[in-house]
């Protein structure tokens, strides 16, 4: 119900597709909302977390849904939110 939810709460908020998302963190609820873009053609993803290490699960299923990832520390949020179609907090 977690990703239904969040794709029903996206597109009621006019988002049809999203090309290039950014999310803060890795975990359940993380992988539910990149389910959630996936099914608006997401192609890549940036994720901020405070230990890259931490988020083997989260790449496991970027790889499982043929996207591109790029891990960056939560410090640098930031930095990488400029061009972001949607950004996940």
């Amino acid at each position: 119900t977690d990703v239904a939810g969040i794709e029903r709460s996206l597109r009621d908020a006019g988002l049809e597709s999203a090309d290039h998302a950014v999310i803060a963190g890795a975990g359940a609820t993380a992988r539910s909302v990149l389910v959630a873009l996936d099914a608006l053609d997401l192609r890549s993803v940036t994720v901020a977390v405070r230990e890259p290490a931490r988020a083997t699960a989260f790449r496991g299923l970027v790889d499982e849904l043929g996207l591109e990832l790029d891990i960056v520390r939560l410090g640098d949020l930031e930095h990488v939110v400029d061009g972001a179609d949607v950004v996940a907090w």
